[in-house]
């Protein structure tokens, strides 16, 4: 009877779990998630485009800023407009931007054409990927990783028949830029009226052929919300799934990145337990079945555990071809939440506008800070030395990082204080709590300073005292750890 009953539950189990051929994860969120296979499979895909493969620098190169900022300034004089819609991109936001797209123009890669590492799909997979490369550089392959490259203003190939692009085609050069791709271009995407790469300064685009694993090529949480539909991809049409850090695997399963992906691997589990339990069910009634001679009780138990098990394997099945045929998608799309698109430079984007939980910074700058303070959570403080504590007392240390890395210079010195009258001086804005965005900076007044996450500042990441880390993610005031100090906001002008 207990036999019994323990299979009708498998029965009932099997209503709400998968098989086990799903592939969980397949779809890559970062650069880390390539195998050295795919890799190499994408390098044939970016030869055959014509693309090079391109470092990974970390940052926007400081000279190409200040020679647009330059550049922008007498355009903006003359009556045209210019904005940076994309600057520098890592190797993970790239794999967002040919994987992911978020694009009406352009679509991704079907799952079932992603690369598998035993090129049982090569022949169906190049083909599609070659397809996506005319859109988008392949991760490893765009010279924005080189901090060198920029998208200004737009990624439609209308962009040719704008003022701003004969503007620029006459003016450009002055201040060091060129067009990557120009008309008649047989490389990677062909034209792309809208993608300028500095060549004015001591650094060169190619000084940075190569692929390597790169300051930006470390998973991060979420992958910076930057990228881009068309092209090498860039700009404010782009949506770039985001991704959650690993906290567990399984074996055969691979990463589980997320609350979604961990309930398919549940129902991996589950269905692994179904079977498992099936074939010992066989094996167990075989016996009774062949142990109990001529006993019409026990070969009537046998008979019994066969009927249940096969029953509760039909209906596994059965649940399977049903929503499959359902819905296709539905037991194979990735686990992704997308975030609203990135605003270019003083687009003033809306604080209201929503998208799965995530606000949009206002402006470039806001965006830069945003992706620059995601990419280095985790980073070690200990390279402050004994200034900071060796890594103890580093708050200020690494938001000035932080500020370099999004191509801005650093505020002064190592102190709250100093940086903060900075900030009062005219380098920032001061805010209300309920006017911040993402990037925006907030203090408590001479004692700590963190990077706002989230509209509202309710989420905030700032140096870990402890673990001498850029790795405390607190809520709204640090949450009440400095108790009744003052808490400041300010948005960085410049």
């Amino acid at each position: 009877m207990k036999i019994k009953i323990w299979l009708k539950i498998i029965c009932l189990i099997s209503l709400f779990v998968l098989l086990p051929n799903i592939t969980l994860a397949s779809r890559p969120s970062s650069y880390s998630d390539l195998t050295d296979k795919h890799k190499e499979f994408l390098k044939e895909v970016a030869e055959e485009k014509g693309y090079k493969a391109y470092k990974d620098v970390g940052s926007l190169d400081s000279e190409l800023q200040t020679k647009f900022n330059e550049m922008k300034a007498v355009a903006t004089s003359a009556g045209y407009t210019l904005n940076i819609i994309s600057g520098y991109r890592s190797y993970n936001d790239q794999v967002g931007t040919f994987f992911n797209p978020a694009s009406t123009v352009t679509s991704p890669i079907s799952d079932a054409n992603l690369y598998k590492d035993d090129d049982s799909n090569k022949s169906t997979t190049k083909t599609a990927y070659l397809a996506r490369a005319v859109a988008s550089a392949p991760p490893g392959y765009s010279e924005h990783s080189t901090g060198l490259a920029i998208d200004i203003n737009s990624v439609s190939s209308s962009f040719a028949s704008t003022p701003e692009y004969t503007w620029l085609k006459d003016n450009a050069s002055t201040y060091g830029f060129e067009l990557s791709y120009p008309e008649g271009s047989t490389e990677g995407a062909g034209f792309e009226p809208w993608h300028w790469r500095y060549i004015g300064g001591s650094k060169k685009i190619d000084d940075y052929l190569g692929i390597d694993g790169g300051p930006g090529t470390n998973p991060v949480i979420p992958d910076p919300p930057t990228g881009g539909n068309l092209g090498e991809g860039g700009g404010a049409s782009q949506a770039t799934p985001v991704t959650y850090k690993s906290f567990t695997s399984f074996p055969g399963i691979g990463q589980i990145s997320s609350l979604c992906e961990l309930t398919k691997a549940l129902w991996f589990i589950g269905y692994a337990i179904l079977f498992i339990s099936v074939i010992g069910m066989y094996m167990y009634g075989g016996f009774l079945y062949t142990s109990s001679g001529v006993n019409a009780s026990g070969v009537n138990q046998a008979k019994g555990i066969f009927t249940n098990s096969t029953i509760g394997l039909v209906l596994g099945l059965s649940v399977y071809v049903i929503l499959s045929t359902l819905n296709p998608g539905l037991l194979t799309t990735q686990c992704t939440i997308t975030p609203v698109p990135n605003a270019p430079i003083g687009s003033g984007a809306s604080s209201s506008t929503v998208a799965s939980g995530i606000f949009t910074p206002t402006g470039q700058i806001g965006v830069d800070i945003y992706n620059a303070a995601l990419s280095l959570e985790g980073a070690s403080s200990v390279g402050c030395g004994s200034a900071c504590g060796n890594g103890n007392l580093a708050c200020q240390y690494m938001v000035n990082k932080v500020l370099e890395r999004s191509g801005l210079s650093p505020l002064d010195g190592l102190s709250t204080s100093s940086a903060e009258d900075e900030l009062k001086a005219g380098r920032g804005t001061a805010l209300t709590q309920t006017s911040t965005q993402p990037g925006d900076i907030v203090y408590a007044v001479g004692d700590h300073v963190g990077i706002c996450l989230n509209t509202g500042c309710s989420e905030i990441l700032s140096n870990s005292s402890s673990k001498a880390k850029f790795s405390w993610r607190s809520g709204a005031n640090f949450d009440g750890s400095y108790g009744a100090t003052p808490i400041t906001y300010y948005r960085v002008n410049n």
